[in-house]
């Protein structure tokens, strides 16, 4: 049974990170550096749960809009996705491997699943429910992966503009790639916990647009793919 869960845990990372790698058309990314950064995204999983403990994170009661708001933007969202953002820019930023704007989106979605799988395989075994799996292959996995889609395309802008030499547009672009995924995340999670009805629309209607927005984007990303 523990070994089925764990192999459901890891199929979503596996299929979306298939699907995100074969879209890289102009230049495939070295294998070598691909697991390396899967396995720094694993370990910003790990920074993430040693924060949550160190500031008691787990034990935060959102009992009301206002706490709910904040756990889901600031102790949630804004943490995890620092944790990832840093670990891209320590580990992939500055590399020469990174010379096309779709780079960015690769690496980032990697990175992402690292986290996501290592997040999937705790909750798995800690509650050891079917349910649980499922609704994390669908929602929760993919979720992560198109926050990183987010991030690794304004990596790529702003890699860019670190070629050209222009640091005002590159930081313009690299605080973008931080805190679009942190609204889209603190959004997703704010309308998950909100435990009403309207929540859980805009919550289902949020998954379908980020869906689709996330798609479309990698097929722009990697169509319109150039050299930075």
């Amino acid at each position: 049974m523990k070994l089925m869960l764990l192999y459901l845990a890891i199929l979503p990372s596996i299929l979306l990170g298939f699907y995100i790698y074969h879209k890289d058309k102009v230049e495939k990314e070295p294998t070598s550096l691909l697991t390396k950064t899967f396995i720094s995204g694993a370990l910003s999983g790990v920074m993430v749960i040693a924060i949550s403990y160190f500031y008691h994170i787990f034990q935060y009661q959102y009992d009301t809009p206002l706490k709910t708001l904040y756990y889901s933007f600031v102790l949630v969202a804004f943490i995890e996705e620092l944790a990832k953002f840093l670990m891209f820019y320590l580990v992939c930023y500055k590399r020469r491997e990174f010379n096309y704007q779709y780079d960015g989106v690769v690496y980032s979605c990697f990175l992402a699943l690292g986290f996501a799988t290592l997040e999937n395989i705790l909750y798995v075994f800690a509650l050891q429910d079917f349910f649980t799996v499922v609704y994390r292959g669908i929602l929760t996995v993919p979720a992560h992966v198109f926050f990183a889609i987010f991030m690794g395309y304004y990596f790529g802008i702003a890699r860019h503009y670190r070629r050209y030499h222009s640091p005002r547009k590159e930081r313009k672009f690299l605080l973008y790639s931080l805190f679009g995924p942190v609204l889209l995340h603190g959004f997703f999670d704010y309308a998950l916990l909100s435990k009403s009805n309207l929540g859980l629309i805009f919550f289902l209607i949020f998954i379908f647009v980020l869906y689709i927005t996330s798609f479309q984007k990698v097929r722009r990303a990697s169509r319109e793919d150039k050299h930075i």
